[in-house]
């Protein structure tokens, strides 16, 4: 760490002479640092530990060279990861949400179903950016689930009984199937192929004829 700075001043009308000033005693601030370490192999548990310890609001100063080959590799990793990294986070709480749904059969189609979800405002709000990103190709897992009792808190639980690939529909007012269900913004309304035959997905699986039927079916406490 340098201690002193010596400064030279030049000849000027204000100046006869060269002086040579000696500030002693500096303490210079530290080479600047990203804050990372040392730039480290893909591992996903690692690097959303060393984005939650560095999250800030504020933005670095853009970059185009680098002092070292340490931050540039930092730059060329940490940017790319941390704009997957946030979507994977609101995708797994996403993947923790439950909602209220039922299906309406595609009588065109055997085995062909529309799944109305009724998704609130507020999830709606609190994931906007995420959901932009993850409904760009329209392609959603839809996970059927069914309460049962037992949980270790002595509470109930949730058992996943079928998990279907399904395509999301982005305008359901123009399907003559959901003409009866009125469907409205934020309801999601996806279309999907029941593969499993088993008894519990047929259980998970609640068809009504309208809007109303299910409504009044999700009043009264039914399972959806």
């Amino acid at each position: 760490m340098h201690r002193s700075l010596n400064l030279l001043l030049t000849d000027s009308p204000l100046l006869d002479l060269r002086l040579a000033v000696t500030l002693s005693g500096l303490s210079l601030p530290p080479a600047f640092d990203y804050g990372y370490g040392k730039p480290k192999p893909w591992d996903g548990d690692k690097y959303t530990e060393l984005w939650c310890e560095n999250v800030s609001s504020e933005r670095f100063e853009p970059a185009y060279c680098f002092d070292n080959i340490d931050d540039f590799l930092t730059v060329a990793t940490q940017a790319p990861a941390q704009d997957v990294l946030w979507v994977h986070k609101a995708a797994c709480d996403i993947r923790q949400s439950r909602f209220p749904a039922y299906a309406v059969p595609d009588l065109d189609h055997d085995g062909v179903y529309y799944i109305v979800i009724r998704l609130p405002k507020h999830f709606r709000e609190a994931f906007s950016s995420a959901w932009a990103r993850l409904a760009k190709e329209r392609v959603i897992g839809v996970v059927f689930v069914k309460d049962q009792e037992g949980s270790q808190d002595g509470g109930r639980s949730d058992k996943d009984v079928a998990k279907w690939n399904c395509r999301i529909v982005n305008y359901p007012q123009g399907i003559n199937h959901l003409a009866n269900h009125r469907v409205v913004f934020p309801d999601l309304v996806v279309r999907g192929y029941c593969r499993d035959e088993t008894s519990e997905s047929a259980e998970a699986l609640k068809t009504f004829p309208s809007r109303d039927a299910a409504e009044e079916a999700l009043e009264i406490g039914e399972d959806q």
